[in-house]
């Protein structure tokens, strides 16, 4: 796993993409990225961009609180997982884990699920 992180900011798409393909030639088997996201916007282009490269098996994650919504619907935007929590936090955004699985069950998202 080749990981990347910025906790002040959420970066363009083409940093994001050339994050992406970089890992990727250096042998990556999968890329994990996380961003601090400072707005909803900053949350629709990462995951968009993240469906666009879906099949190049990569973990996104948004921190704070815009970040949240990230953790519940990532992986239907093709996030191979999410990150959560039993006890203390670790990272901002993240969602205890009970709550997150009572989220994943009321949106009724699955392992597998895909947009189309």
């Amino acid at each position: 796993i080749m990981s990347y992180h910025d906790f002040e900011k959420t970066p363009s798409d083409d940093y994001i993409q050339a994050v992406i393909d970089e890992s990727k030639s250096l042998g990556a088997d999968i890329v994990k990225y996380a961003f601090k996201a400072n707005s909803f916007q900053d949350v629709a282009r990462v995951l968009c961009l993240t469906n666009k490269n879906r099949e190049k098996n990569l973990v996104a994650i948004l921190m704070g609180d815009y970040g949240k919504v990230s953790r519940v619907v990532a992986p239907i935007f093709g996030s191979m997982i999410t990150y959560t929590y039993i006890g203390q936090s670790f990272a901002p955004g993240q969602i205890e884990a009970e709550k997150l699985n009572e989220l994943l069950e009321f949106f009724n998202i699955q392992k597998g699920w895909k947009l189309e």
